[in-house]
Parts: structure tokens; sequence; C-alpha cells
């Protein structure tokens, strides 16, 4: 939300990040119209080629490479991702 920068090459905390994020259970949406606004967005790296972007709308929205999915079970915990982003 700051627009702050985190970059980490540690192992055990991009676990601790997917690990957490496999949690959710998520609902394509029917709706593809861009949103505003995001809470985190992640790029995921495979030496210096990016591979993947997940972006943390809110606890109920995901967006994966471009498309929009509903978080239907459980909603993002954004304390604990703010916990861990922080950790960094």
């Amino acid at each position: 939300m700051s627009g702050e920068l985190t970059t980490t090459n540690d192992s055990l905390k991009i676990e601790d990040l997917i690990d957490q994020l496999d949690r959710y259970s998520l609902e394509k949406k029917d709706n593809q119209e861009s949103l505003v606004g995001c809470r985190y967005f992640i790029d995921f790296y495979s030496d210096s080629n990016k591979i993947s972007r997940i972006t943390i709308v809110g606890p109920k929205t995901i967006e994966i490479d471009g498309i929009y999915y509903d978080v239907t079970n459980p909603p993002v915990d954004l304390e604990e991702i703010d916990e861990l982003v922080d950790s960094m």
C-alpha cells in the first residue's frame, strides 16, 4: 500500500509465502474489468526471468497474471501477509 519495494532471495520466506497463498480457494470472476488499487503485488522470478505476478487486491480478490479471482474460502489473512512481508 505504501509503494515500498521489498525483495528477497530467502527460500524459506518464499516457501512460507507460497504456503500461505496455497491455503485459499479461488474461483475465476465472471467480470474481468480492471480493478483500481491493490494491497500487494508479488512477482516471482526464476533467475532474472519473471514467471508470474500475483496481486492481492483485498481479502476477497486476487489477480494472477491478469486474471481476477474471487477468494472463496477463507478470505486472505492480510495481517499474516503483512507480518511476512515486514519480516523480509
